[in-house]
């Protein structure tokens, strides 16, 4: 199999607005998708618990973060046998999309110190919010939420900013990429199942913890929802899976990105707990941390 990417989009992402050195105390609060839907300050109440002193940052970004520099030059083609069930299978050349995805999330904290941000983190948790650290050159940045628009996150810092919370947003940009494949059409064909496979679970998860909070759904709807998505991850990428073991980059980090997905969502399906805030929270991390393999994916394939 041959791969050549034909063309990029990659735009750079968005950090905080807001101090430099210490900054004060973020107020840990309940945070859910389902805010957006709230109109009265007396819903947003119901929501939004009574601030707390959290760890000061050692760090906080600016608004406008340096795009990366451009990724060195693309090989010309990488050959690839088919797999040993097809090896007499005739080969051609087709390009398959490896969709863009641009989520935008709501980061209360970056820290210098892990520690600091799982104590930001735990904070969040216990009020419904998704409380994931992610690791970004050194730093950890600390997400309570994720969303789809750009507006329903532009929202929820609203009703935070009204009651004297920091937060900022920051954007996933994963580049869409046309590939130009070399192979058997039964590995063409698996291996755009698995992109689409991969890129209808973000659109899944995220109406999934939209809903969860704007319904009130029960715990039980959580889980038979979570496994209801691995169902549907299995199904979209079985073909795919059954070409996993060609040696090769695209297709090994595919694979460990679809086990990453599904690893995260059967935690989600096995949580134990009746306690509606403690779900939103742990479907509110599961959505982000599907978010964040992806993205790790797309930068895997827009860097070779």
């Amino acid at each position: 199999m041959e791969y050549r990417r034909k063309r990029r989009r990659r735009r750079g992402q968005a950090g905080n607005n807001g101090s430099s050195g210490i900054a004060k105390a973020v107020a840990a609060l309940l945070v859910v998708a389902a805010i957006v839907y709230l109109i009265s300050a007396s819903a947003v109440g119901t929501w939004i618990a009574e601030k707390l002193i959290a760890p000061a940052f050692a760090l906080f970004d600016g608004f406008s973060k340096t795009p990366a520099s451009n990724p060195s030059p693309t090989p010309e083609g990488v050959n690839i046998p088919p797999s040993s069930a097809a090896t007499n299978a005739q080969t051609i050349t087709g390009d398959i999309e490896f969709p863009a995805l641009e989520c935008f999330v709501l980061q209360m904290g970056v820290y210098s110190d892990k520690s600091n941000a799982n104590s930001q983190a735990g904070e969040l948790q216990g009020r419904g919010a998704g409380g994931y650290v992610m690791e970004d050159e050194g730093r950890y940045r600390v997400f309570a939420a994720a969303y789809s628009a750009q507006v329903d996150l532009q929202q929820v810092r609203e009703q935070l900013t009204g009651e004297g919370m920091e937060s900022a947003a920051y954007t996933f940009n994963t580049p869409q990429s046309t590939l130009r494949i070399t192979a058997t059409q039964e590995q063409l064909s698996a291996i755009s199942s698995g992109f689409e496979a991969l890129s209808n679970l973000q659109n899944d998860i995220a109406a999934a913890s939209l809903e969860f909070d704007r319904d009130q759904q029960s715990c039980a709807q959580g889980r038979e929802k979570a496994q209801a998505l691995i169902m549907q991850l299995d199904n979209q990428s079985a073909d795919f899976l059954k070409i996993s073991d060609i040696d090769h980059t695209i297709l090994y980090e595919t694979k460990m990105c679809i086990e990453t997905c599904r690893a995260a969502l059967a935690e989600l399906a096995g949580y134990e707990t009746e306690s509606f805030v403690s779900f939103s929270s742990k479907m509110k991390h599961t959505h982000i941390s599907i978010v964040a393999a992806y993205n790790s994916l797309a930068k895997v394939i827009t860097d070779m």
